[in-house]
């Protein structure tokens, strides 16, 4: 679900600059896996591709030579993809595969209106008895049948 590719959450796609920041504040894996990066101040560390060319020489790294620039411009590439899975989401195929995944997956005594569900569905959908189960001799709530 934390990847999207359940068809039933929100499209997440995670900012790694942000990751790096919350994950790893002081740099501790990024000056360890990159040692070309290691005597960077830690403001620079998480987005060497904005270390001024004059603070590139003071702490010997050289963009494009010794660590690469960025491929894609962040911002702009998860925009484009957030747009497009949205998108995709939106066709018939994946709203009917979503409702399959929610069907076998998903909470349906949580009493909480699912998304395009009237209230009144809600509200007769969490009054309903809980069924019991003839093979193990309780209910769904764990209680003696």
């Amino acid at each position: 679900m934390q990847s999207g590719t359940t068809g039933i959450n929100a499209v997440r796609i995670y900012n790694p600059v942000k990751q790096a920041h919350d994950q790893d504040p002081d740099g501790v894996f990024v000056r360890r896996w990159c040692p070309e990066l290691a005597e960077l101040p830690t403001e620079w560390l998480f987005e060497p591709w904005k270390l001024p060319g004059g603070l590139q020489s003071r702490f010997g790294v050289s963009l494009g030579h010794d660590y690469p620039l960025p491929v894609v411009d962040f911002a702009v590439a998860a925009r484009t993809a957030k747009a497009r899975l949205t998108a995709f989401r939106h066709s018939d195929a994946v709203r009917r595969e979503a409702g399959e995944v929610m069907q076998r997956h998903g909470s349906r005594k949580s009493g909480i209106r699912q998304r395009g569900e009237r209230p009144s569905a809600a509200l007769a959908r969490s009054a309903r008895p809980a069924a019991a189960s003839p093979q193990l001799g309780f209910d769904f709530d764990g209680e003696s049948a």
